[in-house]
């Protein structure tokens, strides 16, 4: 989405998770499938663990559901801007996305399509925090 809206100058995205279970590893297997189906790659993709340095590299962080943004928000006092995804979802009825693990494999593409739903309204929310600099 950020190279079709040719940001990727101005935008740098990463990933990591607030907990180190599964540093090193890479997505699940159906995770893998699913964005492969819709022709995206998670290939490279590592797990790792948030560090000191995200909080200071990065100017917003979002979490996957309100445990990890409290996690998060634990880790710093200052000022950082945390949201949850589904804060950007449209057809939300909850700020959490849920674990796709316990929904089987549907649970992974309903996942998917939440993810790609709130992304589209991030990625204009951020659009907008640009066009205002």
């Amino acid at each position: 989405m950020i190279s079709q809206a040719n940001l990727d100058e101005q935008i740098l995205v990463d990933s990591c998770g607030t907990g180190g279970w599964h540093i090193g590893e890479s997505a699940h297997k159906d995770s893998l499938r699913i964005v492969q189906e819709h022709g995206l790659s998670l290939e490279k993709h590592r797990a790792r663990q948030i560090s000191t340095e995200d909080l200071e590299t990065f100017d917003l962080l979002i979490a996957m559901d309100q445990q990890n943004k409290h996690d998060v928000e634990s880790l710093t006092d200052s000022s950082l801007h945390i949201k949850c995804l589904r804060e950007f979802d449209l057809e939300r009825d909850s700020l959490d996305v849920p674990d796709p693990y316990f929904g089987g494999p549907e649970g992974f593409e309903q996942v998917y399509n939440m993810i790609y739903r709130s992304c589209s309204e991030l990625l204009r929310y951020i659009q907008s925090q640009i066009d205002q600099k």
